[in-house]
């Protein structure tokens, strides 16, 4: 399915959870580290590990490990630590450093330690069996009715073996998440960390502000996602590009380029609506793909990937 694993992380991510109990707090473990970047550099780094309850409002919580890699600073007067939290909800810190962001990383370090923390669920914290949908042809255009329906069998599916596996759902949310980074802070021994944080990433950096400002020095925000941001209603996205259709009209350089955008928009999800196409084209990584567009495809294009990022939209 196209679109089914992103769904159910997002969907794991935000169930609710309201009640909260102290947490039983382990130190931090730490191990020598070799780090590889994306280019083939190896950086000499430590591993950390630190338990929390998987559900704090359940005196019996089975207990998580939550790893982390530090890049150790190169400063002789170094500042507060520098946490990064990778976005998604499901993407992984130690993952990003495997791509071009590793060169910022290292430069980071002549301020402080520079920890890629993996949240609960994610990259080196993660001991939950990957779940898998349907696995659909993307060279088959998507049929709406169709594809909520397999969206929800695969949830259930998903679900049920993650609690056969033991695996108290009710504990990913990103509340829960925040407490782990307070527990982070004081497991490294230190009274404030900064944090600089990117798409859901700043959901949780202004979650773990929220309910533990005594635990942030400084924090630096990249496609901010406020608390109350995290779903992205139709409305705001027809009323996004709305905006950039009156900014194209208005803008000599693109005037009579994009004349009309939103009608364009409307016309071609009017004509897949009808006739869905069959394209050919190159994925991320150079190879020749086949795909199947249909209206609901390409709604979901639009929304999610052309406007989830300023650079893409200017593309």
């Amino acid at each position: 399915m196209k679109y089914s694993n992103f769904l159910k992380s997002t969907f794991a991510i935000l169930l609710v959870s309201t009640h909260v109990q102290a947490t039983t707090l382990s130190k931090v473990s730490t191990e020598p580290y070799e780090y590889t970047g994306f280019k083939g550099q190896v950086v000499a780094a430590q591993k950390g590990t630190f338990q929390v309850p998987e559900n704090r409002s359940d005196p019996k919580s089975r207990l998580l490990n939550i790893s982390f890699v530090t890049f150790p600073t190169t400063s002789k007067n170094p500042k507060r630590p520098i946490v990064y939290l990778a976005g998604g909800p499901g993407g992984s810190a130690t993952g990003t450093a495997k791509r071009p962001r590793f060169t910022l990383f290292q430069k980071l370090r002549e301020v402080s330690d520079v920890i890629l923390y993996d949240q609960r669920g994610t990259g080196l914290s993660n001991d939950i069996d990957e779940c898998q949908g349907d696995k659909s042809d993307i060279a088959i255009p998507s049929d709406e009715t169709t594809l909520m329906a397999t969206i929800i069998t695969d949830i259930k599916t998903c679900v049920t073996q993650w609690q056969a596996q033991g695996v108290d759902l009710n504990g990913y949310t990103t509340k829960e998440n925040a407490h782990d980074l307070a527990d982070l802070s004081k497991a490294l021994g230190v009274d404030k960390v900064n944090l600089w944080a990117i798409s859901y990433g700043t959901h949780l950096a202004f979650a773990a502000a929220k309910y533990h400002p005594e635990m942030i020095n400084q924090m630096v925000l990249a496609s901010s996602e406020g608390l109350n941001h995290t779903i992205k209603r139709p409305a705001r996205i027809q009323a996004l590009i709305e905006k950039v259709d009156l900014m194209l009209k208005q803008n000599p350089a693109t005037a009579d380029k994009y004349p009309d955008l939103l009608g364009t928009i409307k016309s071609v999800f009017a004509k897949l609506a009808i006739s869905p196409q069959v394209v050919k084209a190159k994925s991320f990584r150079g190879k020749d793909i086949t795909v199947g567009i249909s209206k609901i495809d390409l709604q979901f294009v639009i929304s999610y990937v052309l406007l989830m990022d300023p650079k893409y939209l200017s593309q």
